[in-house]
């Protein structure tokens, strides 16, 4: 997806775990929301990389990016994720998801959705625009 230059596109997301989600076990999930192009080059592309260095990282962006962490068992559903009161002036939107497999873990611009549905599989996520 490209970035809009008015910002983010995304209103709402919903997260959906199959039983089978990330070879059975729970899945960490980080919206990263974006609001300068410094804090953009400091993300790493790949998640294994981003959860390591997390901890680091979220004083060094301060105000620059918002982070929503969630853990997502296998069959559960989150209906609605509360996003950022500011998420309309992210500049990317980007997902990280902590995956067993080598496939899954991908850094992910998902700021052209408007009303994104991640489905975790059991070794990567698919990305839906819903119908509202």
């Amino acid at each position: 997806m490209q970035v809009e230059s008015q910002g983010s596109q995304l209103e709402s997301l919903q997260l959906v775990a199959l039983p089978d989600a990330n070879d059975q076990s729970s899945t960490a999930v980080d919206l990263v929301f974006i609001y300068s192009s410094r804090a953009a080059t400091l993300l790493p592309s790949d998640a294994g990389e981003w959860f390591a260095a997390r901890d680091a990282l979220k004083p060094i962006l301060g105000l620059q990016a918002d982070l929503i962490s969630l853990e997502i068992p296998p069959g559960d559903i989150v209906e609605a994720v509360v996003l950022p009161g500011r998420h309309r002036s992210a500049i990317d939107v980007v997902v990280y998801a902590n995956y067993l497999s080598k496939r899954g873990p991908q850094r992910v611009s998902v700021s052209g959705f408007h009303n994104l549905r991640l489905v975790l599989k059991s070794d990567h996520i698919e990305y839906f625009e819903m119908m509202e």
